[in-house]
């Protein structure tokens, strides 16, 4: 089931999926906007940042639409997982996204992060026409 944001979260978080999609590499950027959307009703709402295990240089997403990263960070907010791969539906139950999406999930380096401190200034980056 997805998310029940209000037609406004929805259009901001689409809005930043739409300018921070998945092939930009600004999941960060991404999560910037989303938090702060989610926690208007979730206080716990946080950002998660993924990174591949220890000697890995990537993540391996188990989808061939899904690029490799060398780190990824997602809203988790109302039992559901957010970002630019789960759209603004969001992935539920959150506590699974990880495993499902994700290769060698039980040997990643997983954290909650301040979106704010990752990749600052990444959402200023233009896209390449």
């Amino acid at each position: 089931m997805a998310i029940d944001w209000t037609d406004e979260e929805r259009e901001k978080v689409e809005n930043g999926i739409a300018k921070h999609g998945i092939r930009t590499g600004r999941c960060a950027a991404l999560a910037r906007i989303v938090h702060p959307v989610a926690q208007q009703n979730d206080p716990k709402a946080c950002a998660i940042r993924l990174r591949p295990p220890k000697g890995a240089t990537w993540l391996v997403p188990k989808a061939s639409r899904i690029p490799y990263w060398k780190a990824h960070v997602y809203v988790e907010t109302r039992g559901h997982a957010v970002d630019a791969v789960t759209g603004s539906d969001g992935y539920s139950p959150a506590s699974a996204y990880v495993q499902d999406h994700w290769d060698f999930a039980e040997l990643m380096r997983i954290e909650e992060v301040d979106p704010a401190t990752i990749d600052p200034g990444i959402q200023d980056v233009e896209d390449e026409s």
